[in-house]
């Protein structure tokens, strides 16, 4: 064979050789996407805190104010919440305490969002001893467990959203009535003679509920308060 032949046939060898080199690169199947974590329960969080930085799922319970304590309304600050397996939990020991830092205490603040008690959300952060408990410091992601990092508006439409009933808004179960309870427990006690002279602010109706609202709310002229106050019997 001539020695220009062995060339030629050289390099088709190497020709061929890349383009199959490409093929099976091409044609070979591609690796399978890598899976999320599966977040840790609490119960685990609060058995490894070994300080690595983990996801860890659960339900907000309430804000920790101290080693044994967890508040559930009247929420003093944004700085930290505690997160439990269940909803109703209501033991400390069976609660992860979660650091909140400064760029996170707006949207997942106890005391800015109170409808965050009961939603179960992830948290991402160093596993490591807080308030002298288990919790997570240096917290650096905070989502709802179903996705999206928006915590839910704190109230509804209703013109009394953000006044009497505010603290009550969004909640529901043991939540909801601990926090109806805090509303009405500092209420104002009047006596029965009180009550009488009370009546003439309580029953006035506004205006803009128009003349029919005003006739059943109209303040009671003088006779009729003394034809309503129970008389006393004779002996």
């Amino acid at each position: 064979m001539l020695p220009g032949m062995n060339r030629h046939l050289g390099t088709g060898r190497a020709v061929a050789l890349a383009v199959i080199s490409a093929l099976i690169v091409v044609l070979a199947p591609a690796a399978p996407p890598a899976l999320a974590a599966t977040p840790l329960t609490v119960t685990r969080a609060i058995s490894q805190q070994n300080g690595s930085t983990q996801t860890v799922r659960g339900y907000v319970v309430g804000q920790p104010t101290a080693t044994n304590t967890v508040v559930k309304s009247s929420f003093p600050s944004d700085y930290a919440l505690a997160i439990a397996d269940s909803a109703s939990q209501s033991s400390t020991s069976q609660m992860l305490y979660v650091q909140i830092p400064s760029a996170y205490r707006s949207a997942w603040g106890l005391k800015t969002n109170p409808g965050l008690m009961g939603k179960q959300i992830d948290v991402t952060g160093a596993l490591a001893s807080y308030f002298s408990h288990p919790g997570m410091t240096g917290t650096s992601a905070f989502a709802f467990s179903g996705g999206g990092t928006e915590p839910p508006p704190p109230g509804g439409t209703s013109p009394w959203d953000s006044t009497y009933y505010a603290p009550a808004i969004g909640k529901s179960g043991t939540a909801l009535r601990t926090s109806l309870h805090d509303i009405i427990d500092a209420h104002t006690k009047l006596s029965y003679d009180r009550v009488w002279t009370a009546l003439k602010d309580t029953d006035q109706g506004p205006e803009q509920h128009g003349e029919r609202h005003r006739a059943l709310h109209r303040p009671l002229d003088l006779e009729e308060q003394q034809r309503r106050q129970p008389r006393s019997v004779e002996p």
